[in-house]
Parts: structure tokens; C-alpha cells; sequence
């Protein structure tokens, strides 16, 4: 009952996100419309409404953690959107898509979201879709069994942009999701994103072993990738454990999968007793 449990709901190490592949659709190559995309998307309606609240919006390629569980840097800013698609010369069409002219050709802002038949990221997607019409951006979702999308779709990169996630480890390697040389399969860089500068920071961040170096370096990682835009993330979801009033002793701050939640459960306890200060010498 509500008087005799509470709710644990930490911040899993795990980005959701739309990952764009601008060699399979060019029109995402313009900056941009990726920048008016990240804009107009209501990452707090997406966690209210289908997480339940149990997420937390992020506009980066980390993770948060516990300790830093704000979303106030987000700009959800739909008029500013369409202003600075107005400044690049997208104009809406006769069937209210943007498009812009591109010498003697056209170009509309039209691609194809790909992601897995989970009801959770179904509903996402259809959310973002509607955001995006907004803009006027046409959006076609594409929805995969998960081996067929793995194996057909991501394996093969043949994709617009795919809504997926990713899980990040405890030190926040994130050389095998950002790294150019895993732009393809096996490699996990499914934004296909190529910066000599990230390069450099994820090798050197791999090579340290001092935190707060890492931690530095994973810095201004994020900083250089949030002004490329490669994706546009949405959320780290939160783990969600009850825990019965009389357990005393849990630590579960970092929690990457469900397992987890029992590392220190030597330490968890339901009964003190009095100890004779002496002996607690």
C-alpha cells in the first residue's frame, strides 16, 4: 500500500532519440532543418503523455544521471523554428510541405522515420510526426519487427532517420556510438556522423584514465555534436522500483538494466539492534 512502500525512479544510462542519415536522405543534410526539427519537437508532452512521467527530455548525446535531472536548457520554440527555416528560404508548397528551390529543381522537407514495432516508440513516433506537420515537414513513419529492423534496416543503413536508442555504459564510452570508424555495421554510429574534432576528444577520452579529464573531454564532446545536430534526442527513461518502507540500506543511484538494482544487497537491512559501543570500535 501507499503507507508501507515507496518509489525509486532513477535515470536509466540509456538515449532515445531520432538519428538522422543524411547520405540516404539529402534534404537532412541542411543544418538547418535539422536545427528546426530538434526546435518543434515537445519532448515534455512525449514523457507526460506516454512515459507516464517517467523520463527525463534531453537535448544531448549523454545520458543524465540522478544528480542532474534538468531539462531547462530544451528550447521547444515552434515560431522560431519556422522563422529560421523562413531566413533559409523554405517556403510551404500547394500541398503545405516546405520546400526550397535548388537551382532548377525542388527540394521538399519530406523523409521517413524507421523504428520498432514497441507500442511505446510507435506512439512517439506518431507524436513527432505531428509536431513536425506543424512546420510543415512531412513525415512517413515506417514501423519494423526488431530483428527485421536490425538486420534489414540498420545493419544495411537504409534508413531516413530511425527513432532508436542507445545503451550507454558506466564510464560513458561513447567511441563506438560517435566515431566515424563505426559509421558502419557492426559499428553502432547510426547517425552516421563524421567530425575529425569529436574523433580526436573520443579517442583521447578512451585513452585517460583520470575522471575528471573524462568528464572534460565528454564536455566539449556534447558541445561540439549538439551544434551539429546529427540527432535529435529526446529522452533517458527513468528505472522504477517500489521498495517496501522497512528495507533500510539500498543504494540504487546507477542502475544501467534491472539486474543492477541488487548490486549491494549484502548491505540492505530490516532490524537494528543496540551494539555495545566498545565493540563498534
Amino acid at each position: 500500500t501507499k503507507n508501507n512502500s515507496y518509489i525509486i525512479h532513477n535515470p536509466i544510462p540509456r538515449v532515445f532519440g531520432v538519428f538522422m542519415n543524411q547520405s540516404n536522405a539529402p534534404v537532412l543534410a541542411n543544418k538547418e532543418v535539422r536545427q528546426a526539427l530538434n526546435m518543434s519537437v515537445n519532448r515534455d508532452r512525449i514523457i507526460k503523455d506516454i512515459l507516464f512521467n517517467y523520463g527525463i527530455a534531453i537535448d544531448s548525446p549523454l545520458p543524465v544521471s540522478s544528480s542532474t535531472k534538468d531539462s531547462s536548457t530544451i528550447k521547444y520554440d515552434v515560431e522560431g523554428a519556422k522563422s529560421l527555416l523562413a531566413k533559409n528560404g523554405w517556403t510551404i508548397n500547394s500541398n503545405d510541405i516546405l520546400e526550397k528551390k535548388l537551382g532548377s529543381n525542388r527540394q521538399t522537407i519530406e523523409f521517413s522515420i524507421e523504428t520498432t514495432d514497441s507500442p511505446e516508440l510507435k506512439l512517439i513516433a506518431e507524436y513527432i510526426r505531428k509536431d513536425w506537420a506543424e512546420l510543415g515537414v512531412k513525415v512517413n513513419i515506417k514501423v519494423f519487427e526488431f530483428g527485421d529492423l536490425s538486420q534489414n534496416i540498420i545493419k544495411t543503413r537504409k534508413y531516413d532517420s530511425l527513432l532508436f536508442g542507445q545503451i550507454i555504459n558506466k564510464d560513458l564510452d561513447l567511441y563506438a556510438f560517435w566515431h566515424s570508424s563505426q559509421r558502419n555495421y557492426p559499428g553502432l554510429n547510426i547517425a552516421m556522423y563524421v567530425n575529425s574534432k569529436t574523433d580526436k576528444l573520443l579517442e583521447e577520452a578512451r585513452s585517460t584514465y583520470d575522471d575528471k579529464m573524462r568528464m572534460d573531454i565528454n564536455k566539449s564532446f556534447e558541445k561540439t555534436v549538439k551544434d551539429d545536430v546529427p540527432a535529435i534526442f529526446l529522452y533517458s527513461p527513468e528505472y522504477i522500483y517500489i521498495v517496501a518502507n522497512k528495507i533500510k540500506g539500498l543504494d540504487i543511484e546507477s542502475v544501467a538494466n534491472h539486474s543492477q538494482r541488487f548490486y549491494g544487497i549484502d548491505k540492505w537491512y530490516i532490524e537494528t539492534s543496540d551494539v555495545w559501543r566498545v565493540f563498534t570500535k
